[in-house]
Parts: structure tokens; C-alpha cells; sequence
């Protein structure tokens, strides 16, 4: 049901569990009601989902490799966000709240997703105070070897750049003006990133990125 067209969880089942009876016409039916699937999914061990969750993408890029390559890179968007949960007794016990004794206990979800396409590829959820670089690390064994990553500056780093290298990966990453970028002959560049970050020339001095 993630990676399936719908407005709604109960629209996607739908969707999701129509298709499954058509190719598979001999075999059991499934359930028909979206509350009774969610109570049979929540006694899965979490392993099995991952597991599916993986074969989906290997399926996925097999089947439509040509399709997701721009160029000889996939380029893969990756950012996350502080969502707010419902005051649960367990999710404040989980999740802990936000940023004050009142507010509603928030997850962070970094997600990465097929630029050209918008599909969803991978996620990880934490608590809202969750590291979204060590969340991106965590999701680099998931993306193709010849993925592009494209992310904002809050995703600069030296070790999370080297990272994605040791993964046979490329990035893009936004610059901000407090990033120091250094010459590998050590020439200065009069001009820098769209026109200079500021105006230190150290900070507008650049060398090659990615691959």
C-alpha cells in the first residue's frame, strides 16, 4: 500500500487487495475490511516487513532501471520532518514530547524519493529530536549503487559525504555560508557558488564533490 495510487489508506487497500485477487485467483482470499488487515499486519515482526519492503525495491528497480537513471545516476531526493502524533499514553511513553511539557509527542521521518518520478523509495521514523544525517546514512545500503543524493544543507558533513562514496554513490548538496570548502591546489576562487557565500575567500573556495 505505500507505493500504491489512492487519497486514502482504505482506497489503497482496495486497490492493493483487487490486484492481489486477480493474480492470484486460485489461491485463498484475503480479508476484506482495512481494520482487520492492520490488526493481521500489527503481529508481523518487523523483519518481515523489511524484508518485503526490500523486495519491493529490487523489483522496482529491476523492472524500470531505464526508467529512474537520468544520465547514468538515479538521483534520489532525501529530507525529513517533525510530524505531531496523537496523545497516546504509548506514543508519549515511545516518543516523548516536543519542545514543551505541553505539546504532543512528535516523530521524525527522513524519507528518500525518486526525483524524476516521486516515488517513495525508503524512510526511517525516530523520535522528533531523531538525527536526519544519521538517518540518511542508515538508508544509503538501501539506494542504488549509482544513486545521486540530493539534499539540503542540513545534510552537510564530512563523515556523511564519506559515506555515501564508500557506497559507490554521488551527491548534491545545498551549500550554506557557513560551510568552508578548500582548494585541492590551494588557488583561490575569486568567484564562488552563486556568486560567493560571503566574504571570507576561504568560504568561497571550492573543490569537486560527488563522484
Amino acid at each position: 500500500m505505500t507505493w500504491a495510487a489512492g487519497d486514502s489508506e482504505s482506497e489503497r487497500f482496495a486497490a492493493a487487495r483487487g490486484f492481489y485477487v486477480a493474480s492470484h485467483e486460485a489461491r485463498k482470499r484475503p480479508g476484506k475490511t482495512l481494520a482487520g488487515f492492520q490488526k493481521a499486519l500489527a503481529r508481523l515482526p518487523v523483519r518481515q516487513l523489511w524484508a518485503l519492503a526490500q523486495g519491493v525495491r529490487e523489483e522496482i528497480e529491476r523492472r524500470y532501471a531505464e526508467r529512474l537513471t537520468i544520465d547514468g545516476l538515479v538521483p534520489m531526493g532525501c529530507d525529513g520532518s517533525r510530524i505531531e502524533c496523537p496523545r497516546s499514553a504509548e506514543l508519549e511513553a515511545h516518543m516523548g514530547k516536543g519542545s514543551s511539557e505541553a505539546s504532543a509527542p512528535t516523530a521524525w521521518v527522513t524519507a528518500s524519493v525518486h526525483l524524476g518520478s516521486g516515488l517513495l523509495w525508503c524512510w526511517r521514523i525516530g523520535k522528533g529530536t531523531a538525527d536526519e544525517r544519521l538517518h540518511l546514512r542508515q538508508m544509503l545500503s538501501l539506494l542504488p549503487v549509482n544513486a545521486l543524493v540530493v539534499a539540503d544543507a542540513a545534510s552537510m558533513g564530512y563523515e556523511l559525504a564519506r559515506a555515501i562514496l564508500q557506497h559507490s554513490q554521488s551527491f548534491l548538496l545545498r551549500m550554506s555560508s557557513k560551510v568552508r570548502l578548500y582548494a585541492l591546489d590551494k588557488t583561490p576562487i575569486e568567484t564562488g557558488i552563486h556568486g560567493g557565500l560571503s566574504g571570507r575567500p576561504e568560504a568561497r573556495t571550492v573543490f569537486p564533490v560527488g563522484r
